[in-house]
């Protein structure tokens, strides 16, 4: 591995300087990779705590999320079968008032909106 000297005499290595030239956080400080807050029938968990999350307890349960506030073909930004016991989050995080559904084969198991009231 090259290795520079600092203006003070002190060898710098690459990953060093590549390290110093970079600027801000890759991930945000506050969110973390944890299991959804909230409880929903059936062992579903939620919550829209940095977009939507959602985790199912069984494998292939359709997960479907909504923008409410698009009104054209791309206002579903998730609609497909997940594994269980995984943490799914939507793309979209900020303003965003989301309907989430999860299914079991055609069996609408869970419904919730976000109210706009609760998000202020």
């Amino acid at each position: 591995m090259p290795v520079i000297q600092s203006q003070a005499g002190s060898p710098l290595s690459i990953d060093t300087l590549r390290t110093r030239a970079q600027r801000g956080l890759t991930q945000s400080a506050f969110v973390q990779s944890s299991t959804p807050r909230f409880s929903g029938p059936e062992g579903i968990l939620y919550d829209f705590n940095y977009g939507c999350r959602v985790q199912v307890p069984a494998d292939r349960w359709r997960v479907r999320m909504l923008d409410l506030d698009t009104f054209n073909q791309f206002n579903q930004l998730f609609d497909e079968p997940v594994e269980a016991h995984t943490v799914i989050t939507s793309r979209r995080k900020y303003f965003v008032r989301f309907e989430l559904q999860v299914f079991d084969g055609e069996r609408l198991v869970f419904q919730h909106r976000t109210r706009a009231a609760a998000m202020c």
